[in-house]
């Protein structure tokens, strides 16, 4: 077993040296200089496990030989997490990313609840596996990159770090909304047949997928209010060519998905914008859908997941959460300084300038990110001293990722 455990404690050794050099080999900008010292400083943390690993085993007592294994296997673990996700948005880096990290680095400082979280970006649909505890990871399409039209759909992402942020208030007024919506919609008369223990059974379905649902409308409204006209756009602009389902699901269908459906979505955002002043942007996009909708001919029948009764309770819901978590809202927004970015007014401007003259869109784009977005970075040396940022050392039970 010593032998076992000693190799094993090697080659971990041997595998935060190989991850050591490709970051040292790798270039990235300043923004994500706190994401990498977090990386640093954690492997930093496993090779002193590892250390103490091989300090007991040189020891030759064999009744500790258990403690080391689970020391041993917590540590690969550990890396393997590293490896698989928190590495790769350093070793992938592209210029081409500056964009998106300038747009998120804005959004984070903007906020108190992510001043100080570390984040990076990496490859994939849009998402993010949100934390307070450890770096903040987002995902974006390589064809989105370059599109100050899409990264809008960050806002909504960043909602999920919201939803981390403030998880136990928000989980209470989740639970308050099915509480509600059992009331909403238990039968009048129970019996103890057939038919009556499948209703209920289907009730209960229904109410649990509303906490997933539920979370995902909000972060919908957290994008709408940070983004303005703007996000309501781009999220249409994203969903509305899903195909059928962007307007309807089987039941079994509703009963395992994690997203409403999205014409659900845009009717809950519409209302929303209307509420906040977006009306012309919001009877726009009311208007595409529908037309969407009667081109395909699909009738609006959600099997009891949904329905217009709900609503009250829903916005209710959604209402509360927003002011829980009080994210900047795009009636509000001034740049930090005379220099700074104001990124909601910057995806406006693209809208408009696609809306007046799409010919000179690309043109016009192409020459903000030359003048305005250009990385400089260079490999980066004595990343090792870097201050770690606020968050704790430890990346179990990460939380799983939440796609647009």
């Amino acid at each position: 077993m010593k032998r076992i455990l000693e190799s094993n404690n090697r080659d971990l050794q041997r595998e935060i040296t190989a991850l050591r050099s490709i970051i040292h080999e790798s270039s990235f900008p300043d923004e994500l200089r706190p994401y990498v010292a977090w990386i640093m400083n954690f492997l930093r943390i496993q090779e002193s496990v590892i250390a103490g690993n091989l300090r007991y085993l040189g020891m030759n007592i064999a009744d500790i030989w258990s403690e080391v294994l689970e020391r041993t296997q917590s540590v690969t673990r550990n890396l393997r997490i590293i490896s698989h996700k928190f590495i790769t948005p350093i070793s992938r880096y592209h210029p081409s990313d500056y964009l998106c990290i300038r747009l998120i680095k804005w959004l984070h400082d903007q906020h108190p609840q992510s001043t100080n979280i570390a984040f990076a970006v990496s490859d994939g649909n849009f998402s993010i596996y949100p934390s307070v505890k450890i770096p903040v990871i987002y995902y974006l399409p390589s064809s989105s990159r370059k599109s100050l039209l899409h990264l809008a759909l960050f806002f909504h992402e960043f909602g999920h770090f919201l939803f981390q942020y403030h998880r136990d208030e928000m989980i209470d007024l989740i639970k308050e909304l099915q509480d509600k919506l059992e009331e909403l919609l238990a039968p009048p008369f129970q019996q103890n047949d057939r038919r009556s223990t499948a209703e209920r059974h289907r009730v209960k379905k229904i109410i649990e997928t509303w906490f997933d649902w539920t979370e995902e409308l909000f972060c919908d409204a957290v994008g709408l209010v940070i983004g303005g006209g703007a996000f309501l756009k781009t999220f249409s602009l994203y969903l509305r060519m899903s195909g059928r389902e962007a307007f309807y699901l089987t039941e079994n269908d509703l009963e395992n998905s994690m997203h409403p459906v999205s014409l659900i979505r845009i009717k809950f955002l519409v209302v929303r914008a209307k509420q906040l002043g977006l009306t012309d942007e919001a009877k726009q996009i009311e208007a595409e859908w529908n037309q969407l909708s009667a081109t395909m001919r699909l009738q609006q029948i959600y099997h009891g997941y949904y329905a217009a009764s709900y609503d009250p309770i829903i916005t209710d819901t959604l209402d509360c959460m927003i002011e829980e978590a009080n994210p900047i809202c795009f009636k509000d927004q001034k740049p930090l300084d005379a220099t700074a970015v104001n990124f909601v007014d910057l995806i406006s401007e693209a809208w408009h300038r696609l809306a007046t003259n799409e010919s000179e869109f690309e043109k016009w784009q192409e020459a903000l990110f030359d003048h305005n977005f250009i990385d400089d970075s260079k490999k980066v040396t004595g990343i090792d001293h870097l201050k770690e940022p606020v968050g704790t050392k430890t990346i179990h039970n990460m939380q799983s990722s939440h796609d647009k």
